[in-house]
């Protein structure tokens, strides 16, 4: 993410924050960080937040 400033995910409030936290979150997937790292306690953010979102979002029959 060279260029770009990293803010501290507090919450998605819209389908732009969702699609960029999904784009994020992706990255970790491919490159696991380190466990106890600043990079592993976003990317778990990252996640719950993807989650609560989907879960007031999308219907999952």
């Amino acid at each position: 993410m060279h260029g770009k400033v990293k803010i501290e995910p507090k919450s998605i409030l819209n389908e732009f924050d969702y699609q960029a936290a999904l784009a994020e979150v992706s990255i970790y997937v491919d490159n696991e960080p380190e466990l106890d790292s600043k990079n592993a306690d976003r990317f778990r953010k990252l996640l719950e937040l993807i989650e609560a979102y989907e879960s007031d979002h999308y219907q999952v029959n």
